[in-house]
């Protein structure tokens, strides 16, 4: 029979031959060669993540967009349709993302430093997961809702800049991270591993204060899929969440 080859007379024995293009016996596909990759493995048996139709030879395409395992024409799969995580396309047919994070500066200038000028200076951090945040920077008065940045007795702009980067990793919940900068002692560094946290900062100053100098938060990427979707690695899922068994927990 077509497919087969026998040998012997007492019984004839048959076999099949993988990679003839016909898919006979006990092979799953044949889709004409014997390379792995494609859909139809060199032992003829469907590959992860395939599925295979017709039998002379048989034709392979990526089982589903979604199921985590990239196939076929897909350029990239993150267990999800979504266009959350390191496959931005609900189709699997954009090329896959590199995370990265969302980054920001807060300044405090030097130049004739007086205090006083900062009292009632506001900015505001917006993560992407929780509300937006107002931070004021305080010595007298009234904060109402926004968080309190109690600068009494700083010394200097690099005194300030640390009980900023304080008051911003003081917030529970929050995932901004502010650390002090290494080189310029006056400058607040923020970071959040996502695309969530890309959101302009914004600051004011009252009056003839002196202004704080942002800039940020941009480029991140990656890293935004919400509770109980579906994720292949740590680039899918948004902060606080880790990816387990597949899905972001």
């Amino acid at each position: 029979e077509t497919g087969y080859t026998c040998t012997g007379s007492a019984p004839s024995v048959c076999s099949t031959t993988c990679g003839d293009g016909i898919k006979a016996g006990t092979e799953a596909c044949d889709d004409h060669n014997t390379t792995n990759g494609d859909g139809c493995s060199s032992t003829c048996a469907v590959e992860a993540g395939w599925t295979c139709t017709g039998s002379a030879p048989s034709t392979c395409s990526a089982a589903a967009c979604g199921d985590g395992i990239v196939a076929g024409s897909e350029q990239c799969d993150d267990k999800n349709t979504n266009t959350c995580g390191t496959c931005p396309s609900t189709t699997c047919a954009a090329a896959p993302l590199t995370p990265a994070p969302a980054t920001g500066t807060i300044t405090v200038p030097s130049a004739g430093f007086n205090l006083s000028k900062f009292d009632g200076d506001t900015f505001v951090l917006n993560d992407g997961i929780s509300s937006a945040k107002t931070f004021q920077l305080w010595l007298t008065g009234s904060t109402g809702t926004n968080v309190k940045v109690d600068i009494t007795g700083a010394a200097d702009q690099n005194a300030v800049a640390t009980i900023i980067a304080s008051a911003i990793n003081g917030v529970a919940g929050f995932h901004i991270a502010a650390s002090v900068d290494g080189t310029n002692a006056n400058q607040v560094d923020l970071t959040e591993n996502s695309s969530l946290g890309n959101h302009t900062i914004t600051a004011t100053n009252p009056g003839s204060n002196t202004a704080l100098s942002v800039t940020g938060m941009l480029g991140g990427v990656a890293n935004d899929c919400g509770s109980t979707i579906g994720c292949s690695g740590s680039g899918d899922c948004r902060p606080g969440l880790t990816c387990t068994s597949g899905t972001c927990q």
